[in-house]
């Protein structure tokens, strides 16, 4: 055998073996993936994830800070909107039925909102905040349409935790 077929030899043989080595690694991996699924997101015996908070089911489970924040996420626009963003604002605040007075109170509120997001971490709070602040800012009848308004929006929340790590 001359070195040249020993060297070919053993560069087929080298390639056989990371070809094997990658097929274990996908093999390893894919197995990991799959008992991770099934330790953390396993439907449970009444056919929901682990951990899985679906509003449909049992809106009063969603936290009201939570509700909030995605609402105020929403429906906020940036300061100086354009007039599309101003269109699309007011179309998603009609459903709540507020009186022109209380809908421009609650527009300068996410204006506030929607500024004060891209500077901190703890959305929560901010939109518990903000959502007190529109109480003690609206109508009474328009903190009422509020309330129920984002407790009704709760039907059509999902909340997925993070997988653990």
């Amino acid at each position: 055998m001359s070195n040249h077929d020993v060297d070919r030899f053993l560069s087929h043989q080298r390639a056989f073996v990371c070809i094997v080595a990658g097929i274990f690694l996908v093999a390893l991996t894919a197995g990991r993936l799959l008992a991770q699924h099934e330790a953390h997101g396993s439907p449970n015996n009444n056919g929901s994830s682990v951990g899985v908070i679906d509003g449909s089911k049992t809106p009063d489970l969603v936290p009201d800070a939570m509700a909030y924040q995605l609402f105020f996420t929403a429906v906020s626009e940036p300061p100086n909107p354009t007039p599309a963003q101003r269109a699309r604002q007011f179309g998603r605040l009609r459903p709540v039925a507020l009186s022109p007075q209380d809908k421009q109170v609650l527009v300068e509120i996410l204006t506030g909102f929607y500024t004060a997001k891209s500077s901190t971490t703890d959305l929560s709070s901010l939109a518990a905040s903000t959502a007190q602040l529109a109480m003690s800012r609206l109508s009474p009848s328009g903190g009422t349409r509020l309330r129920q308004y984002v407790q009704n929006e709760k039907r059509h929340m999902r909340l997925v935790p993070f997988p653990k790590m």
